[in-house]
């Protein structure tokens, strides 16, 4: 083997996936960052999981209760690692993650080379799967970070379950174990690979003289780490009162984002999408969804047409199929987060790669060439896009730099409290300053206004909103997906009202919030007593993520009780 042309098409998929790399935190990062710094040993192996409202994920007055429970085990010992090592420098993640991206792709590389004998082949198969824009997420977003280790894991359990049908060692078979409970407990998504090994040992083995011990005993043994992951992922979640898994929706919602979901996926995997959002039914909403829906229907029924005499096509098939049924599934039933994003594909385009490879099994190499290559490039120039926009809209950068520029002078040692928020921008202040308390104290207005905040004593404050503040004052169901002009990533959650809402009082964490003013439906202020003084804090002031102010809690300008019982007559 020419070893030049493997690393040669390494260094185009780095260089097509490099842009990714130079991207920011972004949403679900600030919660997997504090988890991988945390003293704790329990949070440090799941850094996925999180509470609402809690310091790094939402805020006491949105109304949102949510719990996330994953087990993630070799995932979040990886990000620890990298806490420890890099800091909170983003790029230095995502390198990590390009390096898992490769070694995936010189996994692909070994295994195909087992089924095509044309170097060449072999190389535009494995290019199919590194080159494909969906891996510019993965690769450029932290939090997604276990598909990457959970793919690592699986394609080793493949190649370890080929190499045991040659040799039938005792190693291979316990590497073949390892791996697959490593890719079950790496990524929740990957739980059908036990199903997958055993077809796919079933349809390779066909026609085969094995002994039934032999036959049996790597089947039985990948599909025995089902229950075993089932049974952790029950322990692990077993004070979650509100699961993110507890949406229940009607029949006929079930069958329109089921539809509208399966189109997305298929036209994605081969390519049709908007490379500028990662969340977008792109042809969906551009034509139209007959159109789309018959796009995937006539594409699904011209792959089944053609691989249905060809035993790797089926594998392929089915190594789609299998490995995108568990995310499809959750988010067009139980899942309240309905984000069909790139990273669910990762895992598929494993399958896409094999029907490509059984293609190329029966074509010549220069008609292969003609074909595959102008996809390639395509390919390649939409991953560098994907990459440079990777969720763009929660990028943190903007934040960053207005952070910096507020709190320039500031003590670094003092504890945040914001007012406003940073809107749909994933940035925390724990990005800049690791360690340092952040605290989502008063809420946003329902203008562009940023809230007034007013001190009446050196523990107490009032904040006022003309507009009212951006918090629900009563329970708010969300629209059915089809109501929206535009087809998109949808958020079915229930906002409740808030204790201090439908009290008038609330004990936070550090303060007690009392409803100062409100009208039918709003409310416009809000007294704070800290249990801290005032001057112990730092107050920063943000309308979004470009607009920031600080100010230290000694001089917030002073109000007196009359005087601030006049403001809320007024």
């Amino acid at each position: 083997m020419n070893i030049r042309r493997p690393l040669i098409l390494l260094g185009v998929i780095a260089a097509a996936m490099y842009p990714a790399t130079r991207g920011a935190f972004k949403i679900d990062d600030a919660y997997v960052l504090a988890n991988a710094a945390s003293p704790r040993l329990s949070q440090r192996l799941f850094v996925w999981n999180v509470d609402r409202p809690s310091p790094c994920a939402g805020a006491w007055y949105d109304g949102v209760t949510v719990q996330r429970r994953f087990v993630r085990l070799l995932p979040s010992a990886l990000i620890a690692g990298e806490v420890a090592v890099f800091g909170a420098n983003p790029q230095a993640f995502h390198l990590v993650s390009l390096a898992l991206h490769l070694l995936n792709c010189l996994l692909v590389f070994a295994l195909v080379r087992r089924w095509l004998h044309d170097e060449w082949k072999v190389l535009m198969a494995t290019a199919v799967f590194g080159l494909h824009p969906i891996a510019a997420e993965p690769v450029g977003h932290l939090a997604a970070q276990a598909v990457l280790v959970a793919t690592t894991a699986g394609l080793v359990a493949v190649y370890a379950l080929v190499r045991y049908r040659e040799r039938q060692g005792p190693g291979w078979l316990c590497l073949l174990g390892l791996a697959t409970a490593t890719t079950l407990t790496s990524y929740e998504a990957a739980i059908g690979l036990p199903l997958l090994l055993v077809m796919g040992d079933v349809l390779l083995t066909r026609g085969t003289s094995l002994r039934t011990a032999a036959r049996l005993a790597p089947r039985i043994l990948v599909l025995a780490q089902i229950p075993l992951m089932l049974i952790l992922s029950g322990m692990i979640r077993r004070d979650v009162t509100a699961s993110e898994m507890s949406y229940r929706p009607a029949l006929a919602e079930v069958w329109y984002v089921g539809r509208t979901d399966l189109e997305n996926y298929l036209l994605k995997a081969v390519g049709v999408l908007n490379p500028r959002d990662n969340e977008d039914y792109w042809l969906h909403n551009v034509v139209g969804e007959p159109v789309a829906a018959a796009a995937a229907v006539v594409l699904i029924l011209a792959v089944i047409w053609w691989g249905r005499r060809r035993r790797l096509a089926w594998l392929g098939l089915l190594t789609f199929l299998i490995l995108l049924a568990p995310p499809y599934l959750i988010r067009a039933t139980v899942g309240i987060y309905n984000f069909p994003t790139h990273r669910q594909l990762y895992l598929p385009m494993l399958g896409v790669a094999i029907l490509v490879a059984a293609w190329l099994a029966e074509t010549r190499r220069r008609v292969a060439l003609l074909v595959v290559l102008p996809v390639l490039v395509i390919h390649a120039m939409l991953a560098a896009t994907v990459g440079r926009f990777n969720f763009e809209w929660s990028d943190s950068r903007p934040g960053s730099e207005a952070a910096r520029r507020a709190l320039a002078g500031m003590p670094l040692g003092a504890p945040i409290v914001l007012v406003g928020s940073y809107g749909d921008c994933a940035y925390t202040t724990a990005f800049d300053w690791p360690g340092r308390t952040e605290w989502k104290l008063v809420p946003p207005s329902r203008s562009s206004a940023l809230p007034v905040v007013e001190r009446i004593d050196d523990h107490t404050l009032l904040a006022v909103a003309e507009s009212g503040f951006a918090m629900p004052v009563e329970k708010t169901t969300p629209s059915p997906p089809w109501a929206s002009p535009s087809y998109g990533a949808t958020v079915r959650q229930t906002a409740v009202p808030v204790e201090a809402v439908s009290s008038g009082l609330q004990r936070l964490d550090g303060a007690v919030v009392e409803v100062a003013s409100r009208r039918a439906s709003e409310i416009h202020g809000l007294r704070f007593r800290l249990d801290r003084p005032l001057e112990d804090y730092i107050f920063l002031f943000a309308a979004g993520c470009g607009a920031m102010e600080s100010r230290a809690g000694a001089d917030l300008p002073d109000v007196t009780a009359i005087e601030a019982t006049s403001v809320l007559q007024d």
